[in-house]
């Protein structure tokens, strides 16, 4: 693994190891306060999100599964059936025949 200049002169002066890898989680947001905000926000978009009438499902499911995903590399799995469920409420009238099919 590399560091770049501006990491390197964070912790240049540091004595000890953990005084390094405290700096390094503060600054690349790695602490539980930052992640337990990231979650708290991606769970708010994750349930305001709706399909637009003029968008189409391949978008609606792309910034989804992008939620999704940010959630998981943060520690947080979402699971199937939560995505499911979030997807067919969130389709408008017009997929109205496949919600029900489904």
């Amino acid at each position: 693994m590399t560091m770049s200049p501006d990491g390197f002169k964070r912790i240049f002066m540091c004595e000890i190891t953990n005084e390094a890898w405290d700096i390094f989680k503060v600054t690349h947001e790695e602490t539980k306060t930052v992640k337990n905000y990231k979650l708290q926000m991606l769970t708010l978009i994750f349930e305001e999100i709706w399909m637009l009438e003029n968008k189409s499902f391949t978008d609606f499911y792309a910034k989804l599964n992008e939620i999704v995903n940010s959630r998981f590399n943060l520690g947080k799995k979402v699971e199937e059936s939560w995505i499911v469920g979030k997807i067919l409420k969130s389709l408008p009238e017009r997929f109205c025949l496949e919600v029900t099919t489904i």
